[in-house]
């Protein structure tokens, strides 16, 4: 993987570290990673897609209800974050 790459893919690793810390907002990582995974050449990727857009829909709800998530969305985040960061590194393995 050559070097430009690895700092996109660090740098989106570190937002989702970043959200799981507290100190990135939601909509701020859904923008982020949307940005990121493009520009790694990964937004036609179904299961990072997926994931983020089921992300996107939590957080339009939490945007339109003006309020945190609760322990199920938050549970749901955390699991589409797992599915994305762990896509992520597969992505880049090379045999």
């Amino acid at each position: 993987m050559d070097d430009f790459l690895q700092r996109q893919l660090d740098l989106a690793l570190g937002k989702i570290e970043s959200f799981r810390a507290g100190t990135l907002a939601l909509n701020a990582l859904v923008q982020d990673l949307e940005a990121l995974t493009q520009i790694l050449g990964l937004s036609d990727d179904d299961i990072i897609s997926d994931a983020l857009a089921d992300i996107e829909v939590i957080n339009a709800f939490l945007i339109e209800e003006r309020r945190k998530a609760n322990d199920d969305e938050s549970r749901d985040i955390a699991k589409y974050l797992c599915i994305i960061e762990n896509s992520l590194r597969k992505a880049f393995v090379f045999p």
